[in-house]
């Protein structure tokens, strides 16, 4: 494009360009102005973006930073408990060891109860034998008493007389008698 009253060069699709000195300096003033115009409003833009972008950067950090926080409150929390939580683990373990001992003694002496129960036993098995043999043994001499009383209520002494060694006694039997002498006596 052409000015009027002006000479220039066409440059094509790039515009035109003035030959003349004063129509240059306004040209390239104009488009000076243009360019500071154009650059100024992208360094306006640029600074509204850094603005912006610094703001979200603070809020960014100001949110970081009550993350960080949250999270430190967190992981001292978990120590707490993590601590809380050894601390009881470790009384447990303390009362299953006073458990143990506890069981192991209940054991012993269950064992010293049981050893205690097979002896009573044993003497109670021995004192039933020995009853059984002395309940035999009495039955044995209760059936050698009635024998004997038997025996003897069918003797009656009739006279005994102390002479010298030929003394004779006389027993009656109610069916028979016996005729027994000191000699006798001596052999039963």
């Amino acid at each position: 494009m052409q000015l009027a009253g002006y000479d220039g060069v066409e440059l094509g699709p790039w515009g035109y360009f003035p030959t003349d000195a004063a129509v240059l300096k306004k040209e390239l003033e104009a488009r000076a102005l243009t360019l500071v115009a154009v650059v100024a409003d992208e360094v306006c833009n640029l600074a509204s973006k850094s603005a912006q972008a610094a703001q979200s950067t603070t809020r960014l950090i100001a949110e970081t930073v009550e993350s960080v926080q949250k999270g430190s409150e967190i992981a001292k929390s978990t120590a707490m408990a993590m601590q809380e939580s050894a601390q009881e683990t470790q009384r447990a373990v303390t009362l299953i060891d006073k458990i143990a001992q506890a069981s192991e003694q209940q054991a012993q002496s269950i064992a010293q109860i049981n050893v205690g129960v097979e002896q009573i036993a044993s003497v109670v098995q021995t004192n039933s034998a020995t009853a059984q043999e002395s309940a035999a043994a009495s039955e044995e001499l209760s059936g050698q008493a009635h024998t004997l009383k038997q025996l003897i209520s069918h003797f009656q002494i009739l006279e005994a007389q102390q002479l010298d060694n030929s003394a004779e006694v006389v027993l009656l039997e109610t069916e028979e008698s016996f005729l027994i002498t000191p000699q006798k006596m001596g052999q039963i």
